[in-house]
């Protein structure tokens, strides 16, 4: 088991649970709030993927691994960028944080 994603993992999930709690209490527009859950559900589901990655010891997972967590860095943090600041300079960095995590997903399959 690779304990640092292991760790890395279960933090961002309770980082994302944080930052739920946050942001379900804001009185945002439809877009921003299906922005911010959109963000919310990718955040979660790559501390899960990290977790499992974990618990694999290819190199493949450990690639999986990281590109879960810049995945998520990329979309997730840019999206709650947006919903919170409400600017837009960074969205063209979403589409690539998401193919990172589909991406490691499917090396996760393969790991």
């Amino acid at each position: 088991m690779n304990n640092i994603f292991f760790r890395i993992g279960s933090l961002n999930a309770a980082t994302s649970i944080i930052i739920s709690a946050i942001g379900g209490h804001k009185p945002w527009e439809l877009d921003r709030k299906l922005t911010f859950n959109t963000a919310f559900n990718l955040h979660i589901t790559s501390s899960i993927g990290m977790i499992i990655s974990s618990y694999r010891t290819t190199n493949v997972a450990f690639l999986s691994a990281t590109l879960f967590l810049i995945g998520s860095s990329l979309f997730s943090g840019v999206a709650y960028y947006r919903c919170f600041s409400n600017d837009k300079k960074f969205n063209r960095l979403m589409p690539s944080g998401g193919s990172m995590i589909i991406l490691a997903w499917c090396l996760l399959a393969l790991s």
